[in-house]
């Protein structure tokens, strides 16, 4: 195969770009991502509201083998992979059951087609940053941390709005138990990140992140970017749209024990007084300053809107 030079260079299905040299970057095949854009739009616009499973399996199948370049469409997949692979190929599905989903990955294919290339840490003369976080049923704790020095640090409670996407339905109040622990966790871990991206956006925002925690279970569905069932699912969504918004690659996401993690379980429960405090002097000794988290209201879950009151980007 013959050598290919220059700022942009396609190979195996990809399209590599070294435009800024501390951060290069990969996106789909143009050809590829024209194919997949007139797929959804095909789908959404046909006049006919029904059509086999077997077109949901085969689409869904395609959009699988471009996560490993655009990972942020992962979120929005799920819909299709439930709907395509549950009963017969042959039979026939409304396709307002994806429709929602399918608009938001057609916006993600438009407007952010690219994301950062992971390469090894030791070439690159940036900046590492880390968020470290944990979750009680009562608080999320966060610290951003960039070169192992905390910068930023959030303590937010969990309102109800927080919890309404895995307590739809039930009596109010909302009183959360054990089994919601792994939800306000995942959820933890998008607020640090929508909060946090947000307020360094000015300033060299990073472009690789670091997820550290120790819910194994958050941190697989950080991962995976989305989760099982309706709650998970849209915590998952959310997180591939903030990173998407600032086209962030996550990192080395990894496991602490939660000795190690005392920091952002000291922020996560504000009851224990004298934790709580000993946190926050030590954040304060290192120069970190706190985020005030807003209020969240039912607008917070952004991708239960269609994105840009619902236009569907024409290929």
């Amino acid at each position: 195969m013959p050598a290919v030079y220059g700022k942009f260079v396609d190979w195996t299905g990809g399209c590599f770009s070294v435009e800024v040299l501390h951060c290069p970057t990969i996106a789909i095949a143009e050809d590829r991502r024209c194919d997949l854009l007139s797929s959804v739009h095909g789908l959404c616009t046909q006049k006919i509201r029904v059509t086999k499973r077997k077109v949901f399996r085969s689409l869904g199948g395609s959009l699988s083998q471009i996560l490993a370049i655009i990972p942020y469409v992962a979120g929005f997949c799920s819909s299709l992979h439930r709907v395509g692979n549950d009963g017969d190929g042959e039979e026939y599905v409304n396709i307002k059951c994806v429709e929602h989903d399918l608009v938001w990955i057609a916006w993600i294919l438009t407007t952010i087609p690219r994301r950062p290339l992971r390469i090894p840490s030791f070439w690159l003369s940036e900046s590492s940053w880390t968020i470290v976080f944990d979750a009680s049923l009562t608080a999320f704790g966060a610290v951003l941390f960039n070169d192992l020095v905390p910068i930023i640090f959030m303590v937010a409670s969990v309102e109800e709005v927080d919890l309404e996407p895995v307590m739809r339905g039930m009596p109010k109040p909302w009183i959360p138990g054990s089994q919601h622990q792994a939800f306000v966790e995942f959820a933890c871990v998008n607020l640090a990140a929508r909060v946090f991206l947000q307020e360094v956006s000015s300033q060299n925002a990073p472009r690789r992140l670091g997820i550290q925690g120790d819910s194994s279970a958050a941190l697989y569905d950080v991962v995976k970017l989305r989760g099982k069932g309706p709650g998970m699912s849209l915590v998952g969504r959310e997180l591939c749209l903030t990173a998407a918004q600032h086209m962030v690659l996550w990192e080395e996401v990894s496991h602490i024990p939660g000795s190690a993690n005392w920091l952002a379980d000291a922020l996560s429960r504000p009851e224990l007084l004298q934790r709580h405090a000993a946190a926050l002097e030590h954040l304060a000794s290192e120069g970190a300053h706190q985020v005030v988290v807003a209020a969240r209201s039912s607008s917070f879950w952004r991708t239960r809107s269609l994105p840009d009151s619902g236009i569907l980007p024409v290929v």
